[in-house]
């Protein structure tokens, strides 16, 4: 009888050994999925994001291409967690909620820019100022 209440104990010591590995087994797994999920949060997910409106940006950039902006920024709302703001006093209309158009004229040239102050939020562009 006492052979067999030391035996359980044993069997009750293993069970709780293979809990305890178990656990430590899943929270690593959890967290190293974490950790990879933050990688991906790096410097070129930031670039890719960033160059599909930075190829707009210029001094003299033309109506057609600022439309084409203006769609690019639309879609991107749509879709993505990163918004951008578009502003531009009598050119641009709309928000980023509702989305944005353009009151552009194809033959003129605009000033297309992110601002130093607040244009950009951890790295992502946020906002473009459009201007004659």
């Amino acid at each position: 009888m006492e052979n067999a209440s030391k035996a359980l104990i044993i069997a009750g010591a293993i069970l709780i050994s293979i809990l305890i590995i178990g656990l430590g087994v899943f929270i690593y797994q959890k967290v190293s999925t974490q950790v990879d999920s933050n990688t991906d949060l790096s410097e070129y997910t930031i670039q890719a994001f960033n160059n599909k409106f930075e190829k707009y940006l210029g001094n003299s950039v033309k109506g057609s291409t600022v439309s084409s902006l203006v769609s690019i920024v639309n879609a991107n709302n749509g879709t993505n967690s990163q918004k951008v703001v578009l502003e531009g006093a009598g050119i641009i209309s709309g928000s980023k909620e509702t989305g944005y158009s353009a009151n552009v004229s194809s033959g003129s040239t605009y000033k297309v820019t992110v601002p130093s102050d607040g244009g950009r939020t951890n790295g992502y562009i946020a906002k473009i100022t459009i201007s004659e």
